[in-house]
């Protein structure tokens, strides 16, 4: 049984919520709460697997209460929001302070559409519920990591990371990034401190809710160097441009120029699906990549990073202590299929001594010149 406390300024909404989650028979709301004492004092009295937090609650702001949680008493939190769900900026907040996702409050007046958005509400509860929180983030350490003290590693889990490629005569066609929760901040962290002069293609799966994946590729565009696009059709890869999958299908390489996206078959346990992506790439681009997964649930991801790691492209695993959840490059390191463990602030170091040298496959007129509005 999975215990949950339920945050809203407004009673009509907590019911709304509470009836969601306790259709479920594995979810039980232990308590609610209006204000941020009272989510405190809730969280030390009932002790919940979980938090749903509004947005807004009165005068004050579910940001800083998430935040303020993280800090004292971090565990998994949902921001449940009445707000459009497609701002790129209420996702970095949210992100940024900690929650886990962002999801729209259960509203819709068709009887139909309201069932739907209580069954992904529960199971949005029930999956993070079980996430064990390992890393307390807030704003400034998950958008610059190298601003924050460099955490010390066991020697075991570092034995990993010396290279075994050269970074300066490898030729890289496109790189790769796959995430699922806490990805977002993590990603932003790494492009952003990455920002080299040229680049080459970069495509990012993250798994997130559905209907935020537009409004994540536009916040990629707005807050790192890049411009982004999303490949919600076939795609020309374009130099130094953020290629997103949708939230709604698999993409895979159709050529050493294209993305096009693709409906899932029954093997595929998730979608957009980060093995679909990097088993692609192995096909298409072999030993020319370079592929990162970084924080999330699950085992996605780790199967396409061996498949690139027999082909000898460069394979990275965030390291685990600096992931919100480290299943995802766990299991890629556990599988071998990572040559290095890296954190955030040293994949981006990677990128930019690649990448000074202009050692990309961009020059060799595979992509095209085509300019994506973000």
């Amino acid at each position: 049984m999975i215990k949950v406390l339920v945050v809203d300024d407004c009673r009509t909404a907590r019911l709304a919520v509470r009836a969601a989650l306790e259709s479920d028979p594995e979810l039980l709301v232990v308590a609610e709460a209006s204000t941020g004492d009272e989510t405190m004092a809730a969280i030390e009295r009932y002790d919940p697997d979980l938090v749903t937090m509004d947005v807004h609650l009165g005068e004050e702001s579910g940001f800083d209460v998430t935040c303020a949680v993280m800090a004292r008493h971090p565990r998994p939190i949902l921001m449940v929001t009445a707000a459009d769900t497609s701002e790129p900026e209420l996702i970095y907040r949210a992100m940024a302070n900690g929650a886990l996702e962002v999801v729209s409050k259960p509203s819709a007046s068709d009887g139909e559409r309201l069932a739907g958005q209580r069954r992904q509400l529960a199971r949005l509860v029930r999956t993070l519920g079980a996430v064990p929180i390992l890393h307390r983030s807030r704003h400034r350490s998950m958008i610059s990591p190298t601003a924050r003290p460099r955490p010390k590693t066991p020697r075991t889990a570092r034995a990993m990371t010396r290279p075994v490629v050269s970074s300066t005569s490898h030729r890289t066609g496109v790189i790769l990034i796959g995430a699922s929760t806490g990805g977002p901040p993590v990603v932003i962290s790494i492009l952003e401190g990455a920002a080299p002069p040229r680049m080459a293609p970069i495509v990012v799966v993250q798994h997130i809710s559905e209907g935020f994946a537009a409004g994540f590729a536009r916040w990629l565009a707005q807050v790192t160097p890049y411009n982004s696009v999303l490949v919600d059709k076939p795609t020309a890869l374009v130099p130094g441009v953020i290629h997103v999958a949708p939230d709604d299908a698999n993409i895979a390489f159709t050529s050493r120029g294209q993305l096009a996206p693709f409906a899932p078959d029954n093997s595929s346990r998730v979608q957009p699906s980060v093995d679909a992506l990097f088993q692609s790439a192995a096909r298409v681009f072999g030993h020319d990549v370079l592929a990162v997964l970084l924080t999330g649930m699950g085992r996605d991801g780790a199967a396409g990073l061996r498949s690139l790691y027999e082909c000898g492209a460069i394979t990275i695993a965030q390291a685990p202590e600096t992931c919100a959840v480290d299943s995802m490059p766990r299991a890629a390191i556990e599988f071998g299929a990572a040559r290095l463990v890296l954190r955030p602030d040293e994949i981006s170091a990677l990128l930019r001594q690649m990448f000074a040298s202009s050692k990309t496959l961009a020059s060799d007129g595979a992509y095209s010149s085509q300019k994506p509005v973000s």
